[in-house]
């Protein structure tokens, strides 16, 4: 029986079936998958990138062990050649295999050497050093390292079966784990001859990738990052300005709030009134609470919303939703659109602001949320493909049905919630609906999140950021 992997050990690689790369598509449609697996990002890396597909459409197999045949397909893909040189003599592999090409690579640039004189044992499943000796040569063969950069071996001493390491692969196994691609188990032991499953191998080729193929490229934490009414730190909440702040400090959704004027033109404001943001042309405070229903279009553009916050930002205006799809098209950023229960939208209200969103053609980029499962509704009608989200305090048992209630077999429904306790967690996760949370201003809390949490809405930090550095750094 496999023993309990460290974190350190959670470090070993992933891998090609011969199933075509239809599959592609990351891992959210494997059965067998789930959020809070600890080798989830990078077997989604892997998928995602055609270094691997699942075992079937809807599954992933991670304790199956991978074969030696496998992992040179992956390095194949990997190296993104077309091998077109001399066929390497192995009497195991035939001009058939659909592991042939990528063999005859491999062995053509001194990745394997096959074993003993004669045989290259593809259907074998891979050992660990077996495994850290093709990465290694893999990388060497790059130009990734040096052999020199890989010579020392006493940072094998710290494991208690360092002597079963074959003398072939000791600097190998060495550098691996220097480069922590591969780790130690909970005993102390190294287990340089035991098979690695498919799980293990995505976190190798992952981790692998990530330091020297294509740096910063994996995603561990699988968080979204959310900018609450765009960078309203150092700029005007809900205005161009916060949005290109938002991009700026890197972050590639936003969330706003869609309220109407009298006239129904859809703009975005966080309150009923417009007190808080809003000043006279001089930069007075209003008088009164005056509500956006109560004022037209041109009425409430006659306001400057951006001398509240600092001076700079004088004559800012309120922006229309189209104004805002415009920019989130020219940044590249997905908007989630709050539809507010108080605002009383109607049909042809709702039709409006989808119009606007299709018009941009950003539909396939846009989130929606709201308290109201109703309006949500609504949006799903006309856009049955629509990513919703049921926005609530806390995950009672009955938002549960109601979310149920919004998923047409074709759309993604999660629930957003303000609080994340671990009861609040366990029925979203029983119940296989995605959670996000809101507003998360605190940086402990984002570092100690369940890994069950997908997406985290703040004002002030990036979540994927945050949680990139610690858990890559432990």
């Amino acid at each position: 029986m496999r023993r309990k992997l460290t974190a350190l050990a959670a470090a070993l690689m992933i891998l090609v079936s011969v199933l075509p790369a239809a599959s592609a598509k990351g891992v959210l449609n494997m059965k067998d998958m789930y959020r809070d697996q600890w080798f989830y990002s990078a077997a989604n890396y892997c998928i995602s990138n055609s270094l691997m597909v699942g075992t079937s459409n809807v599954s992933f197999s991670p304790k199956n062990d991978v074969t030696r045949a496998m992992f040179v397909q992956t390095l194949y893909r990997m190296s993104e050649e077309q091998y077109t040189g001399k066929s390497v003599s192995f009497t195991d592999v035939k001009k058939k295999d659909w592991f042939k090409k990528a063999v005859d690579w491999a062995a053509a640039n001194k990745i394997v050497r096959g074993v003993g004189k004669k045989e290259f044992h593809p259907q074998d499943a891979i050992t660990r050093e077996q495994l850290a000796l093709m990465i290694k040569n893999y990388a060497k063969y790059k130009k990734y390292i040096r052999e020199e950069d890989t010579t020392g071996v006493t940072v094998l001493d710290q494991f208690s079966d360092r002597d079963n390491v074959s003398s072939w692969a000791k600097k190998a196994l060495a550098w691996a784990v220097k480069e922590h691609l591969i780790g130690g188990y909970t005993d102390g032991t190294i287990l340089p001859k035991e098979t690695t499953n498919r799980a293990e191998v995505s976190v190798v080729i992952a981790k692998f990738c990530d330091v020297f193929q294509n740096p910063g490229s994996v995603d561990w934490a699988m968080v979204r990052s959310i900018n609450h009414m765009g960078f309203n730190l150092t700029t005007p909440e809900n205005t161009e300005w916060s949005f290109d702040a938002a991009k700026y400090n890197g972050f590639n959704y936003v969330e706003t709030d869609v309220r109407l004027t009298k006239d129904r033109v859809p703009v975005l404001l966080h309150d009923a009134t417009i007190n808080r943001t809003a000043r006279t042309a001089d930069g007075s405070k209003l008088q009164g609470n005056v509500y956006l229903s109560s004022l037209t279009f041109d009425e409430v553009r006659k306001y400057d919303f951006g001398i509240f916050f600092n001076e700079k930002y004088k004559g800012t205006k309120i922006p229309s939703l189209e104004e805002f799809i415009a920019q989130c098209r020219k940044l590249g950023l997905h908007p989630y659109l709050e539809l507010k229960s108080d605002v009383g939208y109607t049909e042809q209200d709702i039709k409006k602001i989808v119009s606007i969103v299709q018009k941009y053609k950003w539909q396939y980029n846009t989130t929606w949320i709201s308290y109201s499962d109703y309006l949500l509704k609504m949006v799903r009608e006309l856009l049955p493909e629509a990513r919703l989200g049921v926005v609530c305090n806390y995950v009672a048992p009955s938002v549960i049905p109601a979310a149920r209630e919004l998923q047409n077999g074709k759309n993604t429904v999660f629930i957003d919630s303000l609080k994340f306790d671990p009861d609040s967690i366990e029925l979203c996760r029983k119940n296989d609906f995605p959670m996000e949370i809101w507003v998360v201003d605190d940086e402990d809390k984002i570092l100690n999140v369940d890994r069950y949490i997908s997406g985290v809405t703040s004002n002030r930090y990036s979540a994927s950021a945050l949680l990139n550095k610690h858990r890559m750094e432990n």
